[in-house]
């Protein structure tokens, strides 16, 4: 009888970390711009604080210090707009940013390799990452994900429209009327709870509704599931 034994190789990471700080008195605007890693956004601060997490990883121990020595990271202010970016040479290397800041900004966030997770936030916002995670967020929004999972909580005029290759799940306050439509894969999953719309039309792949007034207008783009529910 063979028996075969599993071959492990060890992976080394080697870390650091920083902590940057800017003053968040008349801040109006964030602009991140992060090719490898992923960021966090906590709202509800009155300054704009970065915590920064750089890592290197490779099976050679001096290639993963080399790695990440390569991660080079940023936080400046000019005038009203704060601006984050973090820059990786390796493709085995990343920085991941907690940020921690004022809730009531114009917030522009692209992320070419990471994920993005924001809580509490309102304004009109840009996002772009692999996947997009959102919790009382309000505001004008576009996102360009691969997944998106998001509670917003939207206000009247607000538009929202979402581009995903993958899965969306989307909740909704019960309370506003929305103006909704969906383009999904014709094959997948497609959720959608009744906010009390008055006009529907449906086919494979495709939902419009307006619910109320419609005040709130919701875009959806996928070419996966879709669920959206209310709260």
């Amino acid at each position: 009888m063979l028996s075969l034994l599993p071959f492990l190789i060890a992976c080394n990471v080697n870390e650091s970390t920083d902590a940057l700080f800017v003053d968040g008195m008349g801040l109006t605007a964030i602009n991140i711009d992060v090719q490898a890693g992923d960021v966090t956004y906590l709202g509800g601060y009155g300054d704009l604080e970065m915590q920064v997490r750089s890592w290197g990883a490779s099976t050679d121990p001096e290639k993963a210090v080399a790695r990440e020595d390569g991660n080079t990271w940023g936080l400046d202010r000019q005038g009203a707009t704060a601006q984050a970016w973090a820059r990786s040479l390796s493709w085995n290397a990343g920085t991941d940013l907690t940020l921690m800041g004022p809730s009531g900004v114009v917030s522009d966030w692209v992320l070419r390799n990471g994920d993005l997770d924001i809580q509490g936030l309102s304004g009109d916002h840009y996002m772009e990452a692999d996947r997009v995670q959102l919790f009382n967020v309000s505001g004008n929004l576009e996102v360009v994900a691969d997944q998106v999972d998001a509670s917003l909580a939207p206000g009247p005029g607000d538009v929202i429209h979402i581009i995903a290759d993958g899965p969306v799940d989307l909740e909704l306050p019960w309370s506003r009327g929305y103006d909704l439509t969906v383009w999904g894969d014709p094959e997948a999953e497609m959720a959608i709870e009744d906010f009390g719309f008055g006009r529907v039309a449906t086919s494979p792949g495709y939902f419009a509704g307006v619910s109320g007034n419609g005040e709130v207008r919701v875009i959806i783009e996928t070419n996966s599931s879709v669920n959206i529910r209310s709260f």
